[in-house]
């Protein structure tokens, strides 16, 4: 894409002297000089297309809203109106025909260029290969290193005198004098904090210099580097310099999930917490970090499985869902495709987020999806595993004709929803698990938050579902005011979430009170919650 910095910049280099008048058509596609016309209303123009023209006559045919290029012999004699917006007047000797030229062929260079880095992601190709093609039309060495300052890729054939370059080519990593120098500026901590491409004069290297840096879940992955030595900084390098960002950026996201060995030895990692491995908590800490999860942070599982068996579209599936959210891993593991979400509420942002990303992703006339409910930790993978098998096996009850879904437009099987179901119509009930799914559920949290109130917020909560979320009814059972109910309905929704119109959460709450009472009377309630 050509953006309107980088045409003046090409302008200025056709011409000996330019004048811009406000020049902004965003971006550019075409260039084409004007032709000969009888009137205004004969000229057809199109969007991201710039006209040049060199009399005054042309000039007076063109709306003042349609971005133009005036050549001209003498800038002083330039037919511009100084009024003229989105105009800029160059001083060459070339025609109008060959100045068009001229541009359109660097348009349709940038046009290659971004082809082939397209290209050379699609085919897994490497950061070298992409460097390689921008050599040209960067006109700059560019290196870039991973976060142990360690070369991985460099423009070839470049020749620099900046020694804290050429000692990073040369040895293959920045010494140690160079890393000190960077510590001197404070340039480590800027570029740990850095969310795009940053321009510095020659503080820390003899030249001028652009750098972006990639992050994964926001922890330092990768620099790029540009030093200006050959081409002066302008806003219209600048721009093609992020041309080339974000290429490696698209690259990164869909290579680096299935190239990286520190990503597959943390998808390992996952794979053994979903099969049960209990491992040291530093060797979590360490592996989950390499890609990009916080081993402290709650979890949500989703899984995705075909309807029938089918492990090559599964595999595929698993693709597109790494490519689409780059962020969460995902791991093949027996016949499903589980992806690990960070979140901190049981309901939040992040999970509607990937729901979102999902459905617009996965035809789900071929796949069944569930959720587990909410993990505290990695090593909780395996109870999510085994909430996510129960709720893909009651939802397929539901699915049956002689039962109705809970939401017939929700494709997501929950856990939170399928728990009631379990509770009833499972034989053998493993206690530990139960323990588990309640402790770490918004009931918990809503009973330890006024445990000395009399009534606590869980007393409250109970009685309003059981008075089908009457406020007067709760109240005069509860013996206390309306508005106290009200309040503290309130107060409980809104820390937690929940949408109480909801039948699912209706029905996710009343589950939860009645694991409740089972697992203190140690086989069951003698009452539904409901009731």
């Amino acid at each position: 894409m050509t953006t309107p910095a980088m045409l003046i910049d090409w302008i200025q280099s056709l011409s000996r002297e330019a004048r811009c008048q406000s020049f902004s058509p965003g971006a550019i596609e075409w260039i084409e000089p004007l032709p000969p016309v009888a009137g205004e209303e004969n000229i057809v123009f199109e969007k991201g297309a710039i006209l040049v023209c060199e009399e005054d006559r042309e000039i007076r045919n063109i709306r003042e809203d349609i971005p133009i290029i005036v050549v001209c012999k003498k800038l002083s004699e330039a037919p511009l109106p100084e009024h003229r917006r989105n105009a800029i007047a160059a001083e060459t000797n070339l025609s109008k025909q060959a100045f068009a030229s001229a541009l359109q062929k660097r348009i349709r260079t940038i046009d290659r260029w971004e082809h082939d880095l397209d290209r050379i992601s699609a085919e897994r190709g490497s950061y070298q290969e992409m460097l390689d093609i921008s050599r040209d039309v960067l006109g700059n060495l560019v290196t870039m290193s991973d976060s142990t300052y360690r070369l991985i890729a460099y423009t070839p054939d470049m020749p620099i005198d900046d020694p804290i370059t050429n000692e990073l080519i040369e040895k293959g990593f920045h010494g140690e004098r160079a890393i000190a120098r960077f510590r001197e500026t404070k340039a480590l901590s800027r570029w740990a904090k850095q969310g795009k491409t940053h321009y510095s004069g020659n503080r820390i290297t003899q030249y001028p210099s652009m750098n972006h840096v990639f992050k994964i879940n926001g922890a330092y992955f990768v620099q790029m580097v540009m030093t200006c030595n050959n081409v002066p900084y302008s806003q219209g390098l600048l721009d093609t310099f992020d041309i080339l960002a974000s290429h490696i950026k698209a690259h990164i996201r869909r290579c680096q999930s299935y190239e990286s060995e520190t990503y597959a030895e943390g998808t390992e990692l996952l794979s053994a917490l979903l099969a049960g491995k209990t491992m040291p908590k530093d060797i979590i800490t360490r592996q989950a970090r390499s890609i990009g999860l916080s081993e402290n942070g709650a979890v949500r599982l989703y899984a995705i499985k075909p309807k029938t068996a089918d492990a090559e579209n599964l595999g595929y599936l698993a693709r597109r869902i790494s490519s689409m959210l780059p962020d969460n891993p995902v791991v093949l593991r027996d016949g499903a495709a589980y992806l690990v979400v960070q979140a901190r509420k049981s309901d939040g942002k992040a999970d509607r987020t990937v729901r979102a990303a999902l459905s617009a992703l996965i035809d789900f006339s071929y796949v069944d999806a569930a959720i587990s409910g909410p993990l505290p930790e990695l090593q909780n993978l395996d109870k999510g595993a085994r909430q996510i098998a129960i709720a893909f096996e009651y939802s397929a009850m539901l699915r049956s004709p002689e039962h109705d879904s809970l939401d017939k437009h929700d494709p997501f099987a929950r856990f939170e929803d399928y728990l009631f179901d379990y509770l009833l119509f499972s034989e053998g009930k493993d206690y530990a698990f139960l323990e588990f799914c309640l402790n770490t559920s918004a009931l918990a949290r809503i009973k330890e938050s006024t445990p000395r109130k009399n009534p606590s917020d869980g007393d409250i909560l109970r009685c309003y579902l059981r008075h089908e979320c009457s406020a007067s009814r709760t109240a005069d059972a509860l013996g206390i005011h309306r508005n106290t109910v009200l309040n503290r309905i309130g107060s409980v929704t809104e820390r937690e979430g929940l949408d109480l119109d909801s039948p699912k959460t209706r029905i996710s709450l009343i589950a939860l009170f009645h694991l409740s009472d089972f697992l203190e009377s140690g086989k069951g309630c003698s009452e539904p919650v409901g009731a």
